[in-house]
């Protein structure tokens, strides 16, 4: 049974008295009967204030079906101090090492855990709960969250074993908000970090995520943070966010050897900021309005560095690679600008409508630097070089000026169905090869 050791102090001075919180000692003999609870049968019920201190480990090699371990129900003020005792079950079943629920001030530290369940740790209905300095390998989830405010997942090592879509090290899900994610280290065969309905205003920090399918994932999120984070996933989609908006990404590094280093879908108003992000292809997807880009390096190994094809995104001061494609810009009203884009060919092409790329360095080592399609496109105070056929036109009421153009061969090319463009006050350094009605004023040819 649960020893109490209880030491009242009772200090008088003038202004009042302080005590003592409870002590409790948590060893073997607590883990031998259980307690229906719910739909569960619990083996420790903690449902008082007190510092509760595992001794001995909980070990269980037979069959397990709802059970939990430990439970911290209805209550507030509770340390469980497991001082690295292992809590580890090989059933399959529908069982939790520790279940925190309708709680206040809760601090779980010190657990390791080995757990072939579909969850380790489960906390709902919570504030202020912490789990910290633990160890956990689980079969599904490390730890779920459902329903808390200003918790903490703090400086934890998390396993998850099982590839299935369901496998996620750290789940947050429906009105999480307030919360810290920081300073861990996740391993997972599907989703590292996974962050979704309606959970806003968190912070995710400093965190190692190493994932065969998705590194992190937000779905219907706000206002978080992602700050610090290393990312790698080895099947690509590395950092998604769908449906979520308002979210900033800064300092990450976001790795993967296949495909699809950041997805943004239906993302509005994301920022990422000072990250380095590299991929196979596609290494950022940017499917929403109005996010930017900045300071930022992004390496595409094979094609498509930065893919921009809705409206309203800015791109600044970012380095771009990629053998081709190193931006795309199909959308509209979109601006790049103090970029320096390198590649083999086809390294930078616009489409859509009132698109912007201002003091932007282009470099091809052969062709097409800078392909000019759609209508209303602003080309200002630009660097574009390559072997032939530096800047190709083809589009409508396109504008080119202030901008050096370089090429062996041919410089600039307008196809025959371009027209109404205006290319003017240029340095162009290789011939001019203009088959449509386009405007072309040298400030200077060579």
């Amino acid at each position: 049974m649960i020893k109490k050791c209880l030491l009242f102090l009772l200090l008088l001075f003038v202004v009042g008295s302080v005590s003592a919180v409870p002590d409790y000692t948590i060893d073997e003999t607590d883990f031998e009967n259980t307690t229906h609870i719910g739909t569960y049968d619990v083996f420790v019920f903690i449902n008082e204030s007190g510092e509760y201190n595992v001794t001995a480990d909980f070990v269980n090699t037979s069959y397990l079906d709802h059970k939990i371990v430990i439970m911290i129900k209805d209550t507030e003020n509770v340390v469980l101090n497991c001082n690295d005792n292992w809590i580890n079950a090989t059933s399959t079943g529908l069982n939790h090492a520790v279940y925190i629920i309708n709680s206040t001030n809760v601090t779980v530290k010190n657990l390791k855990s080995d757990w072939s369940s579909v969850e380790c740790i489960h906390i709902e209905n919570v504030n202020n709960t912490v789990i910290e300095d633990s160890e956990i390998t689980s079969k599904n989830r490390g730890i779920s969250i459902f329903n808390a405010e200003d918790c903490g997942i703090i400086g934890n090592k998390i396993t998850s074993t099982e590839y299935n879509s369901d496998t996620r090290g750290i789940y947050l899900m429906g009105n999480v908000i307030n919360s810290t994610i920081t300073e861990n280290n996740i391993t997972s065969n599907f989703t590292g970090i996974y962050i979704g309905s309606s959970s806003e205003n968190n912070v995710i920090s400093a965190n190692t995520i190493n994932s065969t399918s998705q590194g992190m994932q937000l779905v219907g999120s706000k206002n978080n943070l992602i700050s610090g984070c290393n990312i790698y996933s080895i099947d690509g989609y590395t950092l998604t966010l769908t449906d979520s908006e308002n979210n900033l990404i800064s300092g990450c590094n976001v790795t993967t050897p296949d495909d699809y280093g950041v997805y943004l879908g239906n993302s509005d108003n994301t920022s990422i900021i000072n990250s380095t992000v590299n991929a196979a292809t596609n290494t950022i997807d940017l499917n929403s309005d109005n996010c930017t880009v900045m300071g930022s390096t992004i390496r595409a190994d094979q094609y498509s560095g930065l893919e921009v094809s809705y409206t309203g995104n800015n791109i600044i001061d970012c380095t771009i690679y990629a053998q081709y494609e190193a931006l795309t810009l199909s959308g509209s009203d979109n601006n790049v600008s103090n970029c320096t884009l390198t590649g083999n060919h086809e390294l930078v092409s616009l489409s859509g409508s009132d698109n912007n790329i201002l003091r932007s360095n282009m470099w091809a080592t052969t062709y097409n630097a800078l392909t000019v399609g759609g209508t209303y496109q602003n080309v200002i105070d630009c660097t574009i070089t390559a072997q032939n056929n530096t800047l190709y036109v083809n589009g409508q009421n396109i504008e080119i000026n202030g901008s050096d153009i370089n090429s062996n061969d041919i410089a600039v090319k307008c196809i025959s169905a371009s027209y109404w463009n205006r290319i003017y006050l240029n340095n162009i350094n290789g011939s001019v090869d203009n088959q449509g009605p386009s405007i072309i004023l040298l400030l200077k040819m060579k």
